[in-house]
């Protein structure tokens, strides 16, 4: 990985100030300019910019930016969506090669097992395991956080059928209970993707959702539909462990969509949202509350769905561009979002704040626990390539 481009616009304090003077002015400008000349002026205006420090040396990876002070620090490559340790000594992802650690101590990150990992991997609450999908054996895995060491594998085709079509996790992954003793991750039942659970030691392995088929389904699945009305995506477990959070996608119009939430343990499920999530859902630490992004008058925003009453509430109205895939500080306090080129957080009654990646675009923001750093997994933008 090589980041000269990007050292050579650090200043003397190792700190990435240079593109926030260009975002204010660009701000002023908008007020002065008609509509068409002020788009000209703000790819000028960019191109300027990115001219003097950024190049094609500057490669895709996962990165950590100071929360403080918006210092940016290279983690490792290639990029993966990126989640903390328990601990916030570490960082994981997964990508087509298998899985990565970078502890933030040592100098590089290390390889922790082979294979195609879609979606992210999760820790154990005590930080010592990680779980993940490996879609190439088509297996939930669960290996030793150091070691790398396999501490069993479950099949994601629990049916036992042909095989035809597995669900490949993009937007979430296998998530551990609060207190580590299950895991839920989305399996295959022959005719759909739905959600599983299993204990912590590979044991006891139950189907906890079941989507209706099709009246008129024939034949077998493809990877192109399924047999099942709708899919299940990846669930969240609640704060207290008995619930999970499970969106849902329909395979037809008119099919069951949105988020439910399912009782692990007697197997009822409640719709609490109608929207369809383009991202992850989670949960706010009291419980009451989940957090997902979603389109919702015509463009993508982060929202917060009140469970008592399922209200619904958008967090990035305010914003001028669309956000998506939100994640939510450990405190429950402030969100970062994606929006633009860059990670935008709001909350903690302070104005929304802008932080970036020279020469790539931040997806996927994580909080580290203390909420004094977040990582991102920071890819080539397309504009910048083209400016």
């Amino acid at each position: 990985m090589r980041v000269d481009a990007m050292n050579a616009c650090r200043t003397a304090g190792g700190r990435l100030r240079w593109l926030r003077p260009p975002v204010r002015l660009m701000q002023h400008l908008i007020r002065w300019f008609p509509r068409t000349l002020w788009r000209l002026s703000v790819l000028g205006l960019a191109a300027t910019t990115m001219a003097g420090c950024v190049s094609a040396d500057v490669e895709s990876g996962v990165f950590m930016i100071s929360t403080a002070d918006g210092a940016v620090e290279y983690i490792g490559e290639s990029a993966g969506i990126p989640v903390w340790s328990p601990t916030g000594d570490a960082l994981a992802w997964g990508n087509e090669d298998g899985v990565f650690v970078r502890v933030l101590d040592e100098p590089e990150a290390r390889q922790l097992a082979d294979g195609n990992v879609p979606g992210v991997p999760a820790w154990s609450p005590d930080g010592n395991r990680l779980a993940f999908v490996d879609s190439d054996a088509a297996s939930l895995v669960v290996v030793s956080a150091t070691s790398g060491s396999e501490q069993f594998t479950q099949p994601i085709d629990v049916s036992r059928s042909d095989g035809s079509r597995f669900p490949l996790v993009t937007l979430g992954g296998p998530t551990w209970a609060p207190d580590g003793s299950r895991l839920a991750f989305v399996c295959w039942d022959g005719a759909g993707d739905e959600v599983c659970v299993v204990d912590a030691d590979g044991r006891g392995l139950r189907q906890v959702t079941r989507l209706k088929l099709r009246g008129s389904a024939a034949g077998t699945p493809t990877r192109q539909s399924t047999m099942a009305e709708s899919n299940a995506g990846p669930p969240a477990w609640s704060p207290r462990g008995n619930i999970v959070a499970v969106p849902i996608y329909p395979e037809r119009p008119g099919a069951p969509t949105g988020v439910f939430l399912v009782n692990v343990d007697v197997g009822v499920a409640r719709r609490v949202s109608s929207l369809q999530p383009n991202s992850a859902v989670s949960w706010f630490p009291n419980g009451g509350s989940l957090l997902f992004s979603a389109f919702r008058q015509e463009r993508s925003d982060a929202i917060r769905v009140r469970l008592r009453t399922s209200t619904l509430h958008s967090l990035t109205a305010g914003l001028p561009q669309a956000s998506r895939n939100p994640a939510l500080s450990g405190d429950g306090s402030q969100i970062a979002v994606e929006s633009g080129t860059g990670v935008v957080v709001l909350g903690a009654g302070r104005p929304a704040r802008e932080f970036t990646v020279p020469g790539l675009r931040s997806t996927y923001p994580a909080w580290s626990p203390g909420g004094e750093a977040i990582a991102v997994a920071a890819i080539t933008d397309p504009i910048v390539i083209y400016n």
